[in-house]
């Protein structure tokens, strides 16, 4: 796994081993665009917890598509995770009153794309997920559950009041030119390829997103900077 890089970034890292897992609110959602680098961020926690002197179970668990049965689906997705680390609690009765019984252990539950079960044009989860998570919020648990998003929630909705939402942000010019000087390190490729004078403006057109840059070093293998800053955005 790559190093986490990123003044903010690391700042919400240590928020999330020291603060939130010990003492902090049942579900945390974090929420950032594609490539900004939040499944990252959870694999990160996940090996800071794991060198702390009690390793919780640490289970990841990709979110079903939206629409008739997702609750069912959700649970399937859950379920098979567990199973995976020998635990078939939830596999053996799939509920989620199993599961919120599940997360009394210490447990992490890191739940990515979220946003897939949001319905269309809609900052929510379907009522069967909504339901659940507020009850999880509202139950004292030793267990957590992250929530990854690429697409922002509905802050005025009861099912989230008392979850934690964090907004994840793409690296800052100094972090992101960072980042690039590891990644052309990394790639073998020459400090001329990337001049260090033009860093900044490659991050700030790429807004910082580490998949984005990584990208583009990978791209600089076989084009010039000119080539690939000439491209549009979207491309």
């Amino acid at each position: 796994m790559t190093r986490l890089i990123g003044a903010t970034q690391i700042e919400l890292l240590n928020w999330l081993a020291e603060s939130w897992w010990s003492h902090g609110p049942s579900v945390c959602i974090i929420e950032g665009f594609p490539g900004v680098g939040k499944t990252q961020m959870a694999e990160s926690l996940d090996q800071r917890l794991r060198a702390g002197p009690q390793v919780p179970r640490i289970v990841f668990a990709q979110c079903p598509t939206g629409g008739v049965g997702v609750g069912d689906d959700f649970l399937l997705s859950v379920a098979q995770a567990f199973a995976e680390q020998s635990d078939e609690r939830l596999a053996n009765s799939l509920s989620f009153e199993t599961l919120l019984r599940v997360l009394s252990d210490p447990v992490l539950l890191v739940i990515d794309e979220f946003q897939a079960s949001f319905a269309a044009n809609a900052g929510r989860p379907p009522s069967v997920l909504t339901h659940w998570l507020e009850k999880v919020s509202k139950t004292y648990t030793r267990g957590r559950v992250l929530l990854l998003t690429s697409r922002e929630i509905d802050r005025g909705q009861r099912w989230c009041e008392r979850c934690e939402i964090r907004p994840m942000a793409g690296l800052s010019v100094a972090d992101g030119s960072v980042f690039l000087e590891e990644w052309l390190q990394r790639e073998g490729l020459s400090a001329e390829v990337l001049p260090e004078d033009r860093r900044g403006e490659v991050v700030k057109w790429l807004g910082g997103y580490p998949r984005a840059l990584r990208l583009l070093v990978s791209r600089l293998k076989r084009d010039s900077l000119e080539e690939l800053i000439g491209l549009e955005p979207e491309a």
